[in-house]
């Protein structure tokens, strides 16, 4: 669970979300029938609306966000992932609590990956890559 100090942007986030970079986000688990019966990775076009979950949340009766928020965790565990479909959910909920403007839940199976791999990835994807210098601030330099 992450929180975020502004509303958030649901269509650029949807859009951020079209090609994920991470490997198994766009890799359903099938059963490799040549190999008895064993699972594999097969990759496939996600449908990142399948994906992004945005309920519907009437923020004017709720009177505890931050409880919402935990029951809304609590009751996503107790379902079960569909299993024909990339295994993982973004659920944003735009609601303020004590804490955050807005609630952001990942929801992935263990075989995407583990908490450590995920979180080194989402670190790694949200700091901006530095760019390269161009050739001729590098001549510059040469000359110097």
């Amino acid at each position: 669970m992450l929180v975020s100090r502004t509303k958030l942007n649901v269509d650029a986030i949807k859009a951020g979300l079209e090609h994920p970079p991470y490997p198994h986000f766009s890799d359903v688990l099938v059963m490799d029938d040549e190999k008895r019966g064993e699972m594999k990775w097969r990759k496939t076009k996600i449908d990142v609306d399948n994906h992004v979950i945005v309920p519907r949340i009437d923020c004017d009766n709720v009177e505890s966000p931050d409880k919402f928020v935990e029951d809304y965790v609590a009751n996503l565990t107790m379902n079960p992932m569909d299993l024909s479909k990339p295994l993982w959910e973004l659920q944003l909920l735009n609601l303020s609590t004590s804490d955050a403007e807005a609630v952001i839940i990942l929801c992935t199976h263990h075989s995407i990956g583990d908490g450590a791999s995920l979180m080194s990835y989402l670190f790694a994807s949200s700091h901006q890559k530095p760019s390269l210098p161009h050739k001729s601030s590098l001549k510059d330099k040469k000359e110097i």
